[in-house]
């Protein structure tokens, strides 16, 4: 080669390298500018998802409390309603026998029944058994019509006319009594003698008990003595069937489906129903039977209240409770809703209530009422732990529990990671919960439940993400917390 060329090629590689040279830097730079551009999107897609979730779990937070806040309301609100539907029903029981004793003082001192006592006391001395029972039927004649339509107008089961030794001389029902002594082996241990016994001084009231005459039906009597010139002739009577206190009790108008009123009574010693029961007895008689009860020890001994108690059925219901004041009765009146119904209301034209539609529109799984001792008396699902006591029952180890236990104790808001859950066939739920507090006591605990579901919205968001791009949830047991979108 010659010495020019070679100086020519020298020259011309003496002038490439530094070409060469900040080609390569300007490569360089660029792939650094472009990978750096790359990861700050990536840092910017991962911090806007960070503070996607730390903002969801604080908007759960508020979300949890408006809950707590609106079953706060509604305890309030039913509350005043039980009330007020038992100061009503009860007002209405203390006015009907007040009426029924005033008028009982009235018509003992009216010409008629004096009248009729002595015509009919009278003919039960007279001799012959012909010749007593025309002259019987005589005054029943007389006196008869007027005595039936008073028993009939004011709803009485039977009207009696009893002399001052205790023979009952008559009655509008004509039944087996008619004509016996109240000091008989039959009717002396009977309520209408005890009645008797009272009402021989005074207006008095006897509580209701069975009465073998009326097929052993349970009565109460109003007795009354009978003057005649300002002595005593004798005793009116008037019974009265249970079928008057149903009447008042069992009126359904603003009761909802699971709301009932009832009267309990104490006579010697033993409380029992004076009311039969529509929701929990299903309207059978049931007056006399036992029925006990704390909300009824503090009724009988003169408080009012209102309070959650489990009924017979293992239901929680809310209780208010308050003594009947009538003259010569121990009584009080108990009306009672299930809880569920009063804190989850749900309008008659409406297939779905409150809460039902607050998961629907927020994506919650479920949202359960919990009992401070355990018992979900309300959930939206009613999977297999509706109506189970969380704490002692069969799922005991579920991080509900665990959740609840946390609450109990802290009295404040809480919440779980993601774990298998048995009543939703074991699939992955994170709970969030927290109490309604009265006077710093827990009454009881709204909790929710989140399905993957709520995550996987929030982690498979594309913007931005590109093709082969995908954000996902790790927790610290290294389980994923949220489905991928690559490797679903």
């Amino acid at each position: 080669m010659k010495i020019g060329t070679k100086l020519l090629v020298t020259t011309l590689a003496i002038s490439l390298i530094p070409v060469v040279i900040i080609g390569s830097v300007a490569l360089w730079k660029s792939h650094h500018a472009l990978s750096n551009q790359a990861f700050s999107h990536l840092e910017s897609v991962r911090e806007l998802k960070k503070a996607q979730l730390e903002n969801f779990f604080i908007e759960k937070q508020h979300d949890i409390q408006m809950l707590v806040d609106m079953v706060a309301t509604n305890k309030q609100n039913a509350y005043q309603k039980l009330q007020t539907l038992q100061e009503h029903q009860k007002a209405q029981v203390e006015w009907y026998f007040q009426e029924r004793l005033n008028e009982l003082n009235v018509l003992s001192k009216s010409d008629l029944i004096s009248q009729a006592l002595v015509q009919f006391d009278r003919v039960s001395k007279t001799k012959g058994r012909k010749s007593r029972k025309r002259a019987w039927q005589s005054n029943d004649k007389k006196f008869g019509p007027q005595l039936k339509r008073y028993q009939e107008k004011y709803g009485y089961y039977d009207l009696y006319l009893i002399n001052n030794k205790g023979n009952i001389v008559y009655t509008v029902a004509k039944k087996s009594d008619v004509g016996q002594n109240l000091r008989s082996r039959a009717l002396k241990d009977s309520p209408l003698n005890k009645a008797f016994q009272k009402g021989s001084k005074e207006i008095a009231l006897y509580d209701f008990e069975p009465y073998a005459p009326a097929n052993n039906q349970s009565l109460a009597f109003l007795t009354a003595p009978i003057l005649s010139k300002g002595k005593r002739i004798g005793v009116l009577a008037l019974s009265l069937s249970p079928n008057s206190m149903n009447t008042i009790v069992q009126k359904r108008e603003r009761m909802g489906q699971t709301g009932e009123t009832y009267l309990v009574g104490q006579l010697n010693g033993q409380t029992s129903y004076r009311s039969n029961r529509v929701v929990n007895g299903k309207g059978q008689p049931i007056i006399g039977y036992p029925k006990s009860g704390e909300d009824i020890n503090k009724a009988l001994a003169g408080q009012s209240g209102i309070a959650i108690q489990m009924n017979s059925t293992g239901r929680l219901e809310l209780g208010a409770y308050a003594p009947v004041q009538i003259q010569g009765l121990n009584w009080c009146i108990i009306t009672t809703i299930a809880l569920e119904e009063l804190l989850a209301p749900k309008r008659a034209t409406e297939e779905e209530d409150f809460f039902t539609r607050y998961i629907n529109l927020y994506g919650y799984y479920d949202l359960f009422l919990i009992h401070p001792e355990g018992t979900i008396f309300y959930t939206v699902k009613h999977e297999a732990d509706y109506a189970q006591n969380i704490l002692t029952g069969e799922y005991a180890d579920s991080p509900l529990v665990q959740l609840v236990q946390e609450v109990l104790q802290s009295k404040t808001f809480g919440m779980t990671d993601y774990a298998p859950y048995a009543p939703s066939n074991n699939n992955p739920s994170a709970f969030i919960a927290q109490p309604l507090l009265h006077n710093d006591k827990v009454e009881l605990i709204v909790a929710v439940q989140l399905d993957e579901t709520i995550m996987n919205k929030i982690m498979l968001q594309r913007a931005g993400m590109g093709d082969s791009g995908e954000t996902y949830l790790v927790g610290n047991d290294k389980l994923m917390r949220s489905n991928s979108y690559l490797a679903p």
